[in-house]
């Protein structure tokens, strides 16, 4: 039963959730009688010493219920009777040991900046990677809160009623991080205006009944939100707030309720975690309330909100407790949602593009959001919708990401993956303005501290003030933070120069890719897209599964290891292999048998000679693109294209394996992981490439004609570009198809290739890559 009220997944994780539920409410407890409440008039605190036992502690908080505070401890004392009849003595001893803790914390005096709930929370949570639910740390708050909230906003921080006329809002709110450091960063404004200590109570009093509106799906992340807040006051009594737990798979007249998504359709949503009221609680249904999100009714929106899929091993809407049938009718609920609110997200990039949308229909013109997000938000092609919407609907957009994109550095607690936070301001209904710019801000570092993260903030919004170009450092005394690039997005193309810390660099790739110039040189034939060229081949579903796996597509595949394997007729090149596949030209990889007739008739005029990398890792493979001397099938790791000119094909191969080829790609990539550059099979369409077929058939014949020798010269990984003397040959030769001047294309090829091995993106911190950069250096000193 406790397992199920937590919202756990295993009996433990349900007990170890009730000890920080209750170590959370001794806290609040602690902190309200220190401030005097009257309602705790004589009550001791909870100690490990003495006679203080389960009973005691009931009383407590029931005296704090008669008073208010009922979302706080109401939970703690059901779940204490629960424990105390089921084993009084195991109940007695854990609360023993917690209230321990609470000693050791409260004589820590760690302020209101730290609630320990919130902070345990997230380590104890079933959820937590299942739901890609991740928590933000404090320093991140603190940066994002002082992007979002300027000192120079149209409001008047002198006034302590100010919240309530100001609403702040987190509609996934989890423990509530985000939500002190936005209260803190406003009270911080009030007490530099004046603000006395009769300022700050009346400030929080206003801000706990309706200044601060929040919802999360977990019960016990609302509760901890809650009691954060509580910790930030001064132990002054409010009425009911609108801070509460939105339920995810209850039944309703339109199917299974999906959380706050549901403020996409309403303002107003059902709280089921109960409601404060002055003078005593009531029980059960009638004790239930709203919150309410009006359209265009908020002036600061800060989430980080859900990052969870129904792809790439994640299941929207997988939480503990909700069965595989609720959890589809969730999932069809949210599409239709999103349908017929004609909302600018594709479920496919998950549901954190759905909350911004949300964000856009609750902010009012002028308001301000700030999100952190999945870096994917800025690269894959699943965002091009939202992102065309940001830059449509939004202006003085902040893109921010760390550059390298360290794990211990992230965002989130333990999501171990590339993230970027983003802040924007609503633009005004009868704006005509173009598509806003948006200003791409690469951190070397990501600050550490609270105290920090507000200095990077106020220096990131200083240079952005006095920004005139389209590059500029963000400087802290002598100290380069980051870079900015102001990047114009145009139909919602990826933001390219996000994530690179080489001055530039991303914008010269971009006009590469859009107008085939280099420096002052401009390629002899126009650019297109890869679709636009090529013929893009299936996908591995449709050409089949390896031994041992699920059994999908036309042909069941077998590594190629003996000299009988390597004569079948039906051969593909499946897996990438960074060991062997060190020249162009490639050996396949796997041999086929037909398992599904129909299907293999179906694709059986799919083999090509020419395949594209769909999951390029810069620090081993040497090889973008691959060419076979007998036609196969690509595979997990390789797109085929198809094109009957040769000469098209080979000029692409020397294309691809350029320092052209691999910094397009690398901007176009999705550059979450360090060393790495996956792209779906959609995006490979879209890539930029030039159109081989608009050169003069002079410059297609020197690509066949030089094409075979450099095919099959052995190259080194990618990120050590720099000094691969065969790489350059084939820089040297696409040069020349591509119509440039040798002699200058040389130099713009020298800088660029060690320039772009210079990214952590491309190095990832291999040894042995920086041991090249490092010998490159020196040679050029």
């Amino acid at each position: 039963e406790i397992k199920d009220r937590m919202r756990q997944r295993t009996t433990y994780d349900g007990f170890r959730t009730v000890s920080l539920l209750w170590l959370d409410a001794m806290l609040v407890q602690s902190h309200l009688r220190n401030c005097g409440c009257a309602a705790l008039e004589g009550v001791r605190n909870p100690t490990r010493s003495g006679n203080f036992g389960a009973q005691e502690l009931r009383n407590a908080w029931t005296a704090v219920l008669a008073k208010n505070w009922n979302s706080i401890f109401r939970p703690a004392i059901e779940d204490l009777e629960k424990t105390v009849a089921g084993n009084p003595r195991a109940t007695a001893d854990a609360l023993a040991e917690i209230a321990a803790a609470r000693e050791i914390i409260d004589q820590s005096r760690i302020g209101d900046s730290f609630n320990v709930g919130g902070e345990l929370f997230p380590k104890v949570s079933a959820d937590r990677k299942t739901a890609a639910a991740y928590y933000t740390t404090a320093p991140t708050a603190e940066l994002l809160a002082g992007l979002t909230i300027r000192e120079y906003d149209p409001y008047d921080w002198s006034d302590p009623l100010l919240f309530q006329k100001l609403h702040v809002a987190d509609l996934a709110c989890g423990t509530g991080t985000l939500l002190r450091a936005a209260y803190r960063r406003i009270r911080n404004f009030g007490e530099a205006r004046g603000w006395q200590s009769k300022d700050v109570a009346t400030a929080h009093v206003a801000a706990m009944e309706g200044g601060i509106i929040a919802a999360d799906v977990s019960p016990i992340a609302a509760h901890l939100a809650n009691s954060g807040m509580a910790l930030a006051g001064a132990g002054q009594p409010y009425r009911q707030t609108q801070i509460g737990w939105v339920e995810v798979g209850r039944q309703q007249e339109y199917g299974q309720s999906t959380g706050s998504l549901e403020f996409l359709a309403d303002e107003v949503v059902r709280d089921s975690l109960g409601r404060e009221q002055v003078g005593g609680t009531v029980s059960g249904e009638a004790d239930v309330g709203v919150i309410k999100v009006p359209d265009g009714g908020l002036h600061y929106i800060i989430m980080n909100p859900p990052y969870s899929r129904t792809r790439g091993g994640q299941s929207a809407f997988d939480i503990a407790g909700m069965k595989d049938s609720n959890r589809k009718l969730c999932q069809k609920r949210w599409s239709r949602l999103v349908k017929r609110g004609k909302h600018d997200a594709i479920l496919t990039a998950g549901m954190a593009a759905s909350f911004l949308c949300l964000a856009r229909q609750k902010v009012i013109p002028g308001g301000r959001v700030g999100f952190v997000l999945p870096l994917s938000a800025a690269f894959d092609k699943s965002w091009n919708k939202t992102r065309r919407m940001i830059c449509r609907d939004f202006e003085e957009i902040l893109a921010i990401a760390r550059g390298g994109q360290v794990p211990d550095e992230a965002y989130s607690a333990d999501t171990g993956m590339g993230e970027m936070l983003l802040v924007a301001k609503r633009r005004y209904r009868d704006s005509k303005a173009k598509m806003a710019p948006v200003n791409c801000i690469t951190l070397r570092r990501s600050p550490q501290r609270q105290g920090e993260a507000g200095e990077f903030a106020r220096c990131v919004l200083s240079e952005i003030e006095s920004m005139r170009g389209e590059t500029k450092p963000v400087m802290a005394g002598d100290e380069e933070l980051g870079q900015i690039v102001r990047f114009e997005s145009y139909e919602g193309e990826p933001w390219k120069p996000l994530g690179s810390l080489q001055d530039g660099l991303a914008l010269v790739a971009s006009r590469i890719g859009s107008d085939g110039f280099v420096g002052d040189m401009q390629f002899s034939c126009t650019m297109t897209r890869i679709n636009r060229l090529f013929e893009v081949g299936p996908t591995h579903h449709r050409i089949g599964h390896p031994v041992g796996h699920d059994c999908i597509g036309a042909y069941r595949w077998t590594r190629i290891d003996t000299a009988a394997g390597a004569s079948s007729q039906i051969q593909s090149l499946w897996a990438a292999d960074g060991k062997i596949q060190r020249k162009v030209v490639c050996k396949p990889t796997h041999r086929g048998e037909s398992w599904n007739e129909k299907e293999a008739d179906r694709i059986s005029n799919k083999r090509g000679h020419l395949h594209y990398a769909r999951g390029m890792r810069w620090t081993s493979q040497a090889v973008l693109a691959a060419a076979t001397d007998q036609a196969v099938f690509g595979g997990r790791a390789w797109t085929t294209l198809f094109h009957n000119d040769i000469r098209v094909r080979y000029a692409f191969s020397l294309w691809a394996n350029s320092t052209f080829g691999l910094i397009v790609h690398w901007s176009q990539s999705s550059r979450t992981q360090l060393g790495r550059a996956p792209v779906q099979v959609r995006a490979i369409a879209d890539l930029p490439c030039p159109d081989f077929t608009k050169l003069p058939d002079e410059l297609l014949d020197l690509a066949k004609s030089c094409a075979p020798n450099l095919t099959k010269q052995t190259l080194l990984p990618a990120c050590q570009a720099h000094w691969d003397l065969n790489r350059h040959k084939i820089d040297s030769a696409i040069s020349e198809i591509l119509g440039l001047d040798r002699r200058t294309a040389e130099g713009e090829f020298a800088r660029l290739r060690y320039v772009w091995c210079r990214e952590p993106t491309v190095h990832g911190n291999n040894k042995a890559a920086l041991e090249a950069l490092r010998k490159s250096k020196n040679l050029t000193n």
